[in-house]
């Protein structure tokens, strides 16, 4: 291994995982401290916070004694010696020229679905506001999952999606079933990520007999992150 190369078990961790190593390297490795302890301290959101802690608790590194508060494992400890060791030696680096923007997703569907029949959702994007606009489409995949009352009974469908600063849309099928509810969840992926990184929402469609089911639809919208070069 040359001084440029981060060890690999490191190198498996995301951005904000390895943040959370360097802030416990200013501090005692052996105590614990609260999400909001953290935010303050390496000047993180709640977001990456947890992004960072789910990963470093995934990799065995991190623990939780007690809701909200989180303390280093003896590999975690080593981690941050390795991790502090290999900042010292490894070559000046350029600032990433990578930002996240925000997009509001909107998903269109039924208030009901009628069993056995199938229903269309529309999953598309709102213009951006003007801090948020992109130099150059985005290649995006979306997600849907629709799990039909039990786990076993899933159906997934991916749909590559264009992200451009105008408003678009693809449509996504979902068959109503036997049970009552539908639990629908939509991710928005990027190919060269982690799957971890995705955003998205679900909701649950209503399933029914009736012949006089509400077919009116209903929207729902979530704000996603969405990295750029």
């Amino acid at each position: 291994m040359t001084n440029s190369e981060m060890p690999f078990h490191l190198s498996t961790l995301n951005i904000e995982a390895l943040d959370l190593l360097r802030y416990y390297g200013r501090v005692d490795t052996t105590a614990s401290y609260s999400t909001q302890a953290i935010m303050d301290g390496a000047h993180m959101s709640e977001r990456a916070v947890r992004k960072g802690v789910r990963r470093l608790i995934n990799k065995k590194l991190l623990n939780m004694p007690e809701a909200e508060v989180y303390k280093l494992t003896e590999p975690g400890r080593l981690a941050v010696a390795e991790l502090m060791e290999w900042d010292m030696g490894a070559p000046f680096r350029p600032a990433s020229t990578t930002r996240r923007i925000v997009r509001r997703l909107v998903v269109a569907a039924p208030r009901q679905i009628m069993v056995g029949m199938t229903a269309r959702v529309r999953v598309g994007f709102d213009e951006p506001d003007d801090e948020d606009v992109l130099p150059d489409p985005v290649d995006l995949l979306v997600r849907l999952t629709a799990i039909d009352g039990a786990a076993e009974n899933v159906t997934v469908t991916e749909k590559a999606y264009r992200l451009t600063n105008g408003v678009g849309a693809q449509v996504f099928e979902v068959t109503g079933g036997a049970y009552t509810l539908i639990r629908v969840r939509v991710q928005v992926l990027q190919p060269d990520l982690y799957e971890e990184d995705a955003n998205g929402l679900y909701f649950d469609l209503s399933v029914t007999d009736s012949p006089d089911a509400i077919l009116s639809p209903v929207a729902y919208s979530a704000s996603v992150q969405i990295q750029v070069n």
